[in-house]
């Protein structure tokens, strides 16, 4: 006589049972009907949880786009306040000035140079040309300078500048003021 399994009540054959048609027919119902109730259980439970994570995406975006826009709202306030400050309010003044002092001050410790602007230059470019004196060859790549911000080592070892911002132009010493050398300069109103 068969008997049957825990779960599902499916059916076990002895050696001495006869097969029949209707014990299969009805132990695969049961299996049918088990799989088909774990899928419908697996989608709802799937289901609930894909729409909890689908309003937790669309609330993440909604929150990241508000906040995407109010930061591109702040740049573009920022950039409109930077427009309107630039707005004549800085200007470009191009000029030469020719060196005066010898190149062996540049060893030393030299007074600096004045170029008179009549303003006090936001910043200032100064390039040199390529020349070349005393079998030195000076490039101008080696000798663009932008002011403020340029530091070099005096003879005594401590640190000063070669050139310096003033309240009517601009200073240089040493090699950004070398006698027979015309050096150009583009510096911020």
């Amino acid at each position: 006589m068969a008997t049957y399994t825990t779960n599902y009540g499916l059916h076990q054959w002895v050696p001495e049972d006869d097969f029949l048609r209707t014990d299969f027919n009805t132990d695969f119902q049961k299996i049918d009907s088990a799989i088909k109730t774990t899928e419908e259980e697996l989608r709802s439970g799937y289901q609930g949880e894909i729409f909890r994570l689908e309003a937790a995406l669309n609330s993440t975006a909604q929150n990241l786009r508000t906040e995407f826009n109010g930061n591109l709202d702040s740049v573009n306030s920022n950039l409109a306040a930077i427009r309107s400050l630039a707005e004549g309010k800085c200007s470009v003044v191009t000029g030469s000035y020719a060196g005066d002092s010898s190149l062996m001050e540049y060893v030393t410790d030299v007074p600096f140079r004045d170029v008179i602007l009549g303003f006090p230059p936001k910043a200032v470019l100064v390039i040199m040309p390529n020349f070349q004196i005393g079998g030195i060859y000076w490039s101008s790549w080696n000798t663009i300078t932008l002011i403020p911000s340029v530091l070099t080592k005096g003879t005594n070892g401590n640190y000063h500048s070669k050139a310096q911002i003033t309240a009517n132009g601009f200073q240089v010493n040493n090699c950004m003021n070398v006698t027979g050398i015309n050096y150009c300069y583009l510096a911020l109103k």
